[in-house]
């Protein structure tokens, strides 16, 4: 093989084919890593935080969520693993203490509601800073299924 200004060509002795050669990723292929794929999830669940004002709150974290289902598989026995059953735990957790609030709202006062949405959003904030810190720097999340930060 005959490397030239980046490209690759078959020299008459490779034993390889045509087709081989095809099938190989250059070197200018940009793949998209299990790392790309946490950081997107934690991304989008913090413009979720930034969407709020328009009223579209939950859409970054639906699509964080969605993205962390389909990857899930794809991020098994890697590094960022836990950060796709993190992601997917925050989510559910939010979304219970959100019913678990309008039940209070139902039963108990409005006032009481507000402190538990403002606990729920400082918590799920914290852990999404958290998440995507992590997966910056390459870290895995000690207890993924963990209620605490």
């Amino acid at each position: 093989m005959i490397v030239t200004r980046g490209v690759e060509y078959l020299s008459e002795d490779s034993t390889a084919s045509v087709a081989e050669a095809a099938d190989r990723p250059t070197s200018d292929a940009k793949t998209l890593t299990p790392k790309f794929w946490a950081i997107v999830v934690w991304s989008l669940y913090l413009v979720s935080f930034l969407s709020f004002i328009n009223g579209a709150f939950w859409f970054g974290s639906v699509f964080g969520l969605i993205i962390a289902y389909i990857k899930r598989e794809e991020l098994d026995e890697t590094l960022f693993e836990s950060h796709a059953t993190s992601a997917i735990w925050t989510f559910w957790l939010y979304v219970g203490g959100c019913f678990f609030g309008m039940v209070i709202f139902l039963l108990l006062s409005d006032k009481i509601v507000l402190g538990i949405d403002i606990l729920l959003g400082v918590w799920k904030l914290l852990r999404s800073l958290r998440g995507l810190y992590f997966a910056i720097n390459s870290r895995d999340i000690a207890d993924p299924t963990s209620w605490f930060l």
